[in-house]
């Protein structure tokens, strides 16, 4: 596997994406709101609460936590919305065809068209992560005299839970968009894989929101991202895909 076909694969898709400025742009708005949210509450949690006052630390975090699970469906939303159309297009425009005459594997294409999905979710996700983290702590730190995030499943949930999220949205997405003929069809069945996995998120963080709980659905979306890798690959079958889309 060459990573210089997979960089210049990647290279070529976001340049793509980021000539369509509202489309771009429009990605960043349910994170920024969340965002904007999660630093809101801080300032004003700090505002209120006296320096001193028992359970302080635990109010930032619980105040800050909603914002901070809602921000895990970015990832997979991102991915949902640039992966379905990611293959499906290049049919349409018919510029898959030459992309699939040249020595590029099944495995670096896969990865490449993975990319362009998943690294904006991913990034939005860790700068909202980051940017609560220093608004909760600057709020806490005059009232607790501590910094208290990240914890440990903040921590988690932006290293793991979220990567594992965008990963199965991404190969999920992609062996759909293989599979399509057209946008709206790659949308629509888009909708239907993603939503049970929006349903398992929320109850997930509303019903069993322990770190055990957390754990365990990471380990389950972890064997979906590999078994879903897999689909996608076996999608990825070259000529299937000319065939079928013909």
């Amino acid at each position: 596997m060459k990573w210089a076909r997979i960089r210049e694969l990647f290279r070529k898709d976001f340049e793509e994406l980021r000539t369509n400025r509202a489309v771009f742009a429009s990605l960043f708005v349910l994170p920024a709101i969340l965002m904007l949210e999660g630093i809101a509450y801080a300032l004003g949690k700090g505002a209120s609460i006296a320096p001193g006052t028992p359970g302080a630390a635990a109010a930032f975090v619980q105040g800050a936590q909603l914002s901070l699970d809602l921000l895990l469906l970015v990832p997979l939303l991102i991915a949902t919305t640039i992966g379905a159309n990611s293959i499906v297009q290049e049919k349409t425009t018919r510029s898959l065809e030459p992309l699939l005459a040249t020595p590029i594997t099944d495995t670096e294409l896969l990865i490449g068209k993975a990319l362009t999905p998943l690294v904006p979710g991913l990034v939005a996700l860790w700068v909202c992560y980051a940017a609560i983290f220093a608004a909760v702590d600057a709020a806490a730190w005059p009232v607790t005299g501590t910094l208290v995030l990240p914890n440990g499943p903040a921590l988690f949930q932006m290293g793991i839970e979220g990567p594992l999220l965008a990963l199965v949205g991404t190969f999920a997405i992609l062996a759909i968009s293989s599979w399509a003929k057209d946008a709206r069809a790659a949308q629509q069945l888009s909708m239907v894989v993603v939503l049970p996995i929006l349903i398992s998120i929320l109850l997930l963080l509303l019903v069993f929101p322990s770190f055990g709980a957390q754990v365990a659905f990471a380990v389950a979306l972890a064997i979906a991202a590999y078994g879903l890798f897999r689909l996608a690959l076996r999608r990825f079958d070259r000529p299937e895909i000319l065939v079928t889309w013909r």
